[in-house]
């Protein structure tokens, strides 16, 4: 593996809420700005092979309420850690939250509109390795209750593996239905191509809550923040197979030239 991009970034750093509104609004609107919640570790698809996806624990570390690490093991019990340097600037009208992977100068600037229902996330140095070398261009905003997460190359170009649509399931506010597709020219507009459709469950917890995918084995565990408050125990790594059919892809889901690239599912990034 050859580069690593923040591990899971669809999920906030500090998240207040369960149900599936709140959560989307605080994990992508209003990413890092509360305390009460954040994120302690995650089971993920790690890497793809010969169609199986193979699966890593991922645990995270903080400083002053700041991730400082990301501690990556595989199936195998091998550990790798990836150093973290988080900012905070805030003005009258925005926040500007950047969170940098020192192990391979990547970085994701979060710019959170105060008061309104947007955000707009920059990753730099995704492939070039170059801190000023802007990648990726997402920009999220919400309305009437819908998330629309829409991501773009920096030349302008639709990202390539998709963007995604989130609301509330009707029937359970603890559930959200999540849509990704792609972007497709057609004459002179963009019209939408869906990929797939899925949920996301999210489930209260003693320690705080967890939020799972049906279309895929991932789990991540979220705890409350304060001195009182255990982490949860992962479950044992496991391979799982996949269609033969399928392909390699990198962080973001474009296509890679490599086999052993980290592909978490997301929701945003």
């Amino acid at each position: 593996m050859k580069k690593l991009i923040l591990i899971l970034s669809f999920i906030a750093l500090n998240v207040h809420a369960v149900n599936c509104l709140e959560f989307l609004r605080s994990a992508y609107l209003e990413y890092g700005m509360n305390n009460n919640y954040r994120p302690d570790s995650s089971y993920a698809p790690s890497f793809v092979d010969e169609g199986k996806i193979y699966y890593s624990s991922f645990k995270y570390h903080y400083t002053d309420n700041s991730l400082d690490s990301i501690v990556k093991c595989n199936s195998r019990g091998i550990c790798d850690t990836y150093n973290y340097k988080q900012t905070k600037e805030t003005t009258e009208s925005t926040i500007k939250l950047t969170s940098t992977n020192l192990n391979y100068n990547q970085s994701e600037i979060s710019i959170i509109f105060l008061g309104k229902d947007s955000t707009y996330r920059y990753v730099y140095g995704l492939d070039s390795g170059k801190p000023d070398s802007l990648e990726i261009v997402n920009s999220i905003f919400l309305r009437n209750d819908t998330l629309y997460d829409e991501k773009w190359y920096s030349d302008g170009t639709p990202y390539s593996s998709g963007s995604y649509i989130r609301t509330p399931n009707p029937e359970n506010e603890n559930t959200c239905n999540t849509t990704k597709y792609r972007l497709e020219k057609k004459d002179d507009t963009y019209v939408k191509s869906i990929i797939e459709s899925y949920q996301e469950f999210i489930e209260t917890t003693e320690e705080g809550f967890t939020i799972t995918f049906s279309n895929t084995d991932t789990k991540n565990f979220f705890v409350k923040v304060g001195p009182n408050f255990t982490t949860p125990i992962l479950r044992k790594n496991k391979p799982a197979f996949i269609p033969e059919k399928a392909k390699h892809f990198d962080l973001l889901g474009r296509p890679a030239n490599k086999k052993y690239i980290i592909s978490v599912p997301r929701g945003t990034f």
